[in-house]
């Protein structure tokens, strides 16, 4: 699995780049190895935005969160990606299902 991680204004600690990577093992978990996960965090003054993208079986899985705090708002962001990841398994599956 390879990770691009993109920083705006930010400069992580070792301690929340460690926590950044133990989040990701959450969608990291259920992906292929070969699909890239691409990781940006801005900081805009009052709060912190995270965004995360994965390519997954020709979709684009987009998840943003805006926190004051910026695991909160990695957290937000992988939610949402995990979420469309269910929805687009679930669509596969009951597909399946259809068709046989």
């Amino acid at each position: 699995m390879r990770i691009d991680m993109h920083l705006k204004d930010i400069e992580l600690t070792p301690y929340t780049r460690e926590q950044v990577e133990k989040k990701l093992t959450k969608i990291l978990s259920r992906l292929p190895k070969d699909v890239p996960l691409k990781v940006s965090f801005e900081d805009n003054r009052q709060s912190y935005r995270a965004l995360v993208q994965v390519h997954h079986q020709g979709k684009e899985l987009i998840g943003r969160g805006e926190s004051k705090n910026i695991l909160t708002a990695l957290e937000n962001a992988i939610g949402k990606v995990d979420r469309q990841f269910e929805k687009q398994h679930d669509m596969s599956t009951t597909r399946r299902v259809e068709l046989e």
